[in-house]
């Protein structure tokens, strides 16, 4: 019986490896998935059209590797297997990545070709538009007041490194994630923030409509897969706390960073 009782207490996690859990698994996963809940309830999936995924809603091991510690894999390992009903919730997540992925490819080609915004963006970059639009913002279009700047120079601008075979494939990009504004330091600010709400009716374009719709759908339901996972995260991050009288977050910490893109 002695022998048992001994193995049994060994087969339990003592308050050290609670510690580890919550510093090196627990605490960052939650704080990964309150990004991507805020993330999915804004409908900014976060998609880039290059290299092509969702740059912030990601699988569950990714936000470990951003946390404290970027070799803490074996221990996510050891909390999965000590807690089987939070690694199925997991695995659902992680599938939950890849149709949203899918779903947002889809979208962001059928935007990037339609017409309605390739209407706007042209309205955008007419002569009259990008006259109003080198006014209004002085200090990005410093070369504006220098003899001979083109339209084509100051669009060029704007864009920054795309070449202009990109320019509707990054407005699509934008559109699909329902950009906000942006800072001054994107060189697309001035013809984002200007045409913004010109730009982000195209996803309720009849030919673009059905594909962000599904978009929208994925979203949902991975937003309750989410919310099980977290739930279940924090259920069991109290109960460990309570039975090894282990803190959640020590004084010395600093706080979980979020990452949002873009802005």
């Amino acid at each position: 019986m002695k022998r048992k009782s001994r193995a049994a207490i060994r087969s339990r996690p003592g308050p050290n490896i609670v510690r580890a859990w919550f510093d090196t698994v627990i605490n960052p996963i939650l704080a990964g998935l309150e990004t991507e809940q805020r993330l999915l309830g804004k409908r900014n999936w976060t998609w880039q059209f290059r290299p092509g995924g969702l740059e912030s809603i990601r699988p569950v091991a990714v936000w470990v590797r951003l946390g404290v510690r970027v070799d803490a894999w074996p221990n996510l390992e050891q909390f999965l297997t000590f807690h089987g009903e939070i690694k199925q919730q997991v695995d659902r997540h992680d599938a939950a990545v890849h149709p949203l992925t899918e779903a947002c490819a889809k979208c962001h080609k059928t935007l990037a070709k339609s017409a309605a915004l390739a209407a706007a963006y042209h309205e955008a970059l007419s002569p009259e538009s990008i006259a109003r639009l080198v006014a209004k913002y002085p200090l990005q279009f410093k070369l504006s007041a220098e003899p001979g700047l083109s339209a084509n120079e100051v669009i060029a601008k704007c864009f920054g490194g795309y070449p202009e075979s990109d320019h509707l494939a990054l407005l699509a990009q934008y559109v699909l994630n329902a950009t906000a504004e942006l800072p001054d330091y994107f060189t697309t600010a001035p013809l984002w923030n200007e045409h913004r709400q010109r730009f982000l009716p195209v996803l309720e374009s009849p030919e673009t409509r059905p594909a962000y719709e599904a978009v929208v759908r994925t979203g949902e339901k991975m937003m309750k897969v989410n919310d099980t996972l977290i739930r279940k995260l924090k259920e069991t991050r109290l109960k460990l706390s309570l039975e090894h009288d282990v803190p959640y977050v020590t004084a010395h910490e600093k706080p979980e960073a979020t990452v949002e893109w873009p802005p």
